[in-house]
């Protein structure tokens, strides 16, 4: 049966997405359009995904492009619902809007706190008190000093704390969850997404046991929409794996 879904906001994201559940032993297919979607589910992978280009377009036209996606995803009934983004966070109010894509989820999936993760430490990639860091060769640094994003020509980063950097993108309210609150295990934090009032919740990330915490919360507690980088995506998969949702294997080249 297939356990999860995503949308992923580019191609080269949307294949990162596919890599990270295959590494966690997820079968996989992706597709370029929502019209393929159900054929793809036809073998029963565990996992479909669709390939788009939300994160090119400005805020206006992403209605159009991530609701239908969504909204077959959700129909669907699958457990879980990514939308895969870019682990730098590339988005502005303007151009790839993360915030308007938030609004939306809301509609399609209801007012749920919706867990969200950047982190993705194999790829230099680290959340730590809400604030994100990228490595840049052998230097790792705030996201808005790392000289790609710093300068990037269409969404540059300006701020390093990602409540603020997606709270800047829409008027709903956006928390943070810190790792330290992850001694307590994926129940706590699970519990923590559940008493928030905010609409959604950057969770901290520097660590692979990190990402494992925050995906065994999202499988167990049944969040079904989630949003975030290649490494939710990995934690996702181990615990659809541990769950019994997918074989957990040691990635491989896909069939």
């Amino acid at each position: 049966m297939t356990a999860a879904g995503f949308y992923g906001d580019d191609f080269t994201g949307s294949v990162d997405a596919l890599v990270q559940f295959r590494r966690a032993g997820c079968t996989g297919v992706l597709v370029t359009s929502p019209d393929g979607v159900k054929d793809a589910l036809g073998d029963g992978p565990d996992v479909v995904g669709v390939a788009g280009v939300a994160r090119s377009l400005s805020a206006d036209r992403l209605d159009a492009e991530v609701r239908p996606a969504l909204e077959l995803l959700r129909d669907l009934a699958l457990p879980v619902v990514q939308y895969k983004a870019c682990s730098t966070a590339d988005s502005s109010p303007a151009v790839g809007s993360l915030g308007r894509v938030l609004e939306i989820a809301r509609d399609v999936f209801g007012p749920a706190a919706v867990p969200v993760l950047f982190a993705q430490p194999d790829f230099g990639r680290y959340t730590f008190f809400g604030h994100h860091f990228a490595r840049d060769g052998e230097v790792v640094h705030r996201l808005d000093r790392q000289p790609t994003m710093a300068h990037h020509p269409v969404t540059p980063a300006t701020e390093s704390d990602l409540a603020r950097h997606l709270g800047a993108q829409t008027t709903l309210p956006i928390g943070s969850l810190h790792w330290t609150a992850y001694a307590g295990g994926s129940d706590a934090v699970a519990a923590a997404w559940r008493g928030s009032d905010d609409a959604a919740v950057v969770c901290d990330g520097f660590t692979d046991d990190h990402l494992d915490v925050v995906g065994r919360a999202v499988v167990e507690s049944g969040r079904r929409f989630v949003l975030g980088a290649g490494g939710l995506s990995l934690g996702i998969g181990r615990a659809l794996g541990r769950a019994g949702g997918a074989p957990p294997a040691t990635a491989g080249p896909a069939p």
